[in-house]
Parts: C-alpha cells; sequence; structure tokens
C-alpha cells in the first residue's frame, strides 16, 4: 500500500454549507406529497399540459397510412413527450369530441428508419379527457404515511424526515468537499492494480442498479467509463487509509452500535434492522469501516480551515444538474 505524506492540513480551507428548513420548503414538500397521490378526473375543459387525453388518430405519410400509425384509443399524457416533437403541443387546448389535423416530421433520428425525417400528418380526434387532481390533505391521505393523528402530527412528522435527510445531505456534502480538497492537495500515486479493482467494484454497482443480476456482465461496461470515478475513489481510500495508520484509530463497540443505529433509524422496524446488522458479518465489517472513517472526517475537519456557506434546502436535496462542458474547437 503507496504511503501518502499530508501536507500542511490548516492551508486547505473546505466549504461548509449551512442550511434550514423554511416553511415554504415543507409546502413544497406536501405538494410534492399531493401529486404523487393524485387522481384523474373527468374533465371537458380545454386540454392543459398534464392532463390526460384518450385519443383516436391515424397518421400518413404520401397520404398512406403506416404500420403503427394508428390507434382507435390511446391514452396520452400532453407533456410526457411520448409522440415525436409537435404532436402534443399539437392538442393543447383541445375538448373531448374535437379533431384536429397536426402536420408533422418523423425526427432524423426516428428509431424506424424509413420513416426518420420524413413529413406526416396525423388526424386525431379527443374521446375523453382528464385532469390530474392532487390528493386531498385528510385521514386516507395521511394514512397512507402512517400518520393516525391527523395533519398537525403529519406536518410534525413530516419536519422531522426532513430535517433529519437535510442533515444527512449536509454532512455528505461537507465530507465530499473535504475529500475533494484533499486530493487536490496532494500527488497519490494511484496503484493500477486498486484501479483495476476499483472499475470491477463500479462495474458490479451498475449490475445491481440495473438489476440484471446474472443477466448481465459487468465487463460489457467499457473500463474507461469508470476510470475517472474510480482513481479519485482509490486516492480518497489511500487518504483516508494513511489518516488512520497515523493517528492509530480504530472503533469502539460504542461507535459502531451508533454507526449502526443511525443507519437502522431510517427504517420503520429500526431493532430488527439492528439484529439483522450484528447476524452479518459483512455487514458488521462495513459498519465498522464506517466508524472509522467519522473519526478520520472529524479529526480532519479540525486541522483544515472550514468556511462556512449558506444555503438552503432546495439547492442541497435537489442539487441543479451540472451544465455539460462545452466542446473544444476542433479549428487552430
Amino acid at each position: 500500500m503507496p504511503e501518502v505524506e499530508f501536507t500542511d492540513l490548516s492551508k486547505i480551507e473546505v466549504e461548509k454549507v449551512t442550511a434550514k428548513i423554511e416553511d415554504a420548503d415543507i409546502e413544497s414538500q406536501i405538494e410534492q406529497l399531493r401529486e404523487q397521490q393524485q387522481e384523474m378526473k373527468a374533465t371537458k375543459r380545454a386540454a392543459k399540459e398534464g392532463d390526460q387525453v384518450v385519443i383516436a388518430f391515424e397518421g400518413k405519410v404520401d397520404g398512406e397510412a403506416f404500420e403503427g400509425g394508428s390507434s382507435d384509443e390511446t391514452p396520452l399524457v400532453l407533456g410526457s413527450n411520448t409522440m415525436i416533437p409537435g404532436f402534443e403541443d399539437g392538442l393543447l387546448g383541445i375538448k373531448p369530441g374535437e379533431e384536429r389535423v397536426l402536420d408533422l416530421e418523423f425526427p432524423e433520428s426516428y428509431h424506424a428508419e424509413e420513416l426518420a425525417g420524413k413529413a406526416v400528418q396525423f388526424t386525431v380526434k379527443a374521446k375523453k379527457s382528464f385532469k390530474p387532481v392532487p390528493a386531498e390533505l385528510n385521514e386516507e391521505f395521511f394514512a397512507k404515511y402512517g400518520i393516525e393523528g391527523g395533519e398537525e402530527e403529519f406536518r410534525t412528522k413530516l419536519r422531522e424526515s426532513m430535517e433529519a435527510a437535510l442533515e444527512s445531505a449536509l454532512n455528505n456534502k461537507l465530507k465530499s468537499n473535504l475529500i475533494d480538497k484533499l486530493r487536490g492537495a496532494h500527488e497519490i500515486a494511484v496503484p493500477s492494480a486498486l484501479v483495476d479493482q476499483e472499475i470491477d467494484q463500479i462495474r458490479n454497482e451498475m449490475v445491481q442498479q440495473f438489476g440484471g443480476g446474472q443477466q448481465i456482465d459487468p465487463s460489457m461496461f467499457p473500463a474507461d467509463m469508470f476510470k475517472d470515478r474510480a482513481v479519485q475513489r482509490v486516492a480518497s481510500g489511500l487518504l483516508i487509509n494513511q489518516y488512520v495508520r497515523d493517528n492509530q484509530l480504530s472503533a469502539s463497540d460504542e461507535q459502531v452500535r451508533a454507526a449502526i443505529e443511525n443507519f437502522a433509524s431510517t427504517y420503520e422496524d429500526s431493532d430488527q434492522v439492528i439484529e439483522h446488522v450484528y447476524a452479518n458479518e459483512q455487514q458488521l465489517q462495513h459498519f465498522k469501516s464506517v466508524a472509522v472513517e467519522e473519526q478520520v472526517i472529524a479529526g480532519l475537519l479540525e486541522k483544515v480551515q472550514v468556511k462556512e456557506v449558506a444555503g438552503n434546502y432546495q439547492d442541497v436535496m435537489y442539487p441543479p444538474a451540472p451544465e455539460p462542458e462545452a466542446e473544444e474547437s476542433a479549428e487552430a
């Protein structure tokens, strides 16, 4: 295992994002939950985005019908991008019983090569229309989330759950910022053998993510897809392991128990989860590592400069997707 010589950690500045839950965050979360439990109710109004319209349609290319281009009854949610571009936009405002003619074009990348890029005309008739109606805040709604004490208890439990999730997200963000800064401040000789092992691990994680089990061969994923991530993970592991060795850290039974209980607290039957972990040696070893890593992070944070930066719940829990890097021009 290669050695890492730590630089002067007091010169490293790490951002610590802080945030709290506002009343508006609670209301936003409640609206999301109501929408998740929404019902579709029949309506005669002009169709809006998000409405479901049951349509009959027939498409023609050069005046001729084509395979798969017609249906007597198809439910379509406007704005779902299920159909080719322009189809759903062309039905905004349509009412049950109304018929429209849509002149469109198949995308050049359309899966049926014989139709790709061609002009097409669809005759569409709306047969029925449904609008989404968010669930009411009532006893039936609360019961779906295990609440029996009405709206006040629901809001209290929701806030507690959001606060726990926010605390976890903030801690993970701080840890990520810390490790990123440490990697950037050190030159680490990353052994290729460890990188290859990490690539295999990431491949297996991908298989599990897709639920493929034995049906997907992990080697089908090109190694280059994961090399950068694998190098980062190995480098991070080397830094953590070096700090553990330098400071002779180990986890006490109490610290391991605390790590397991923290994990189990997110489950309804936490006692059963705790019992399961202690009965599984592999999982128990995992939480021993977690307990040691927590000591590493705490120790490192005492040595670096920590700069607090104000954030908000929405940005922490739902960070915007990173913008794609601009492609370099091929011209000199």
